[in-house]
């Protein structure tokens, strides 16, 4: 039995209040190795220094916390990249609604709640091509998959993204329909 997600909370309360520039990525997750978020930090650095930055939020905590922090100061990524910590339950729809992309570049996953609420919310979701990531993700259909695990691949894709914004829409349309077809509370009850 998969996992059930509250459609009618995660939803995409704000699709036409969505920042155009710069775009807004974030992920949401206990920062632990495996999830492998220093890769989205060293992505953001990237796509800064091609001059088309993204502002990611990096919420959550734990374990390498204070190494990614260091990362992004040494990386002098400013304002860019934010960590805001663990964040209330209640304020996740609002968070996952105002993103354009999801990111979890994690190696590998079990059926990841936060990503099924943040396709639920319409943001875009880039994954990593863990085992299991084609049940929710289909690559060019309902979201991103990158393949080598690199920061450069990343941020290629957040770059395609922010340069085809009617593409992101509509993978994020099409992400949230896979959850509503597939995991909402209705379903998996």
């Amino acid at each position: 039995i998969p996992n059930g997600i509250d459609c009618d909370t995660f939803a995409p309360h704000f699709p036409d209040e969505r920042p155009v520039d710069p775009p807004l990525a974030m992920t949401a997750c206990r920062f632990d190795p495996a999830k492998n978020i220093d890769l989205l930090v060293r992505a953001a650095a990237m796509l800064r220094d091609r001059g088309r930055p993204w502002r990611v939020d990096v919420c959550g905590g734990g374990g390498v916390e204070a190494d990614l922090t260091r990362m992004a100061s040494e990386l002098k990524l400013g304002d860019l990249v934010r960590f805001p910590g663990w964040i209330d339950t209640q304020a996740m729809p609002e968070r996952y609604a105002r993103a354009q992309a999801f990111v979890l570049p994690s190696r590998y996953e079990g059926m990841s709640n936060a990503l099924l609420e943040a396709m639920a919310a319409g943001a875009t979701p880039v994954v990593n091509n863990y085992p299991g990531v084609a049940a929710l993700v289909e690559h060019g259909r309902t979201g991103m998959i990158m393949q080598a695990e690199t920061a450069a691949e990343l941020a290629d894709l957040l770059d395609k993204l922010a340069s085809l914004p009617d593409t992101g829409r509509s993978l994020g349309r099409a992400a949230r329909e896979h959850v509503r077809e597939n995991y909402a509370w209705e379903r998996t009850a």
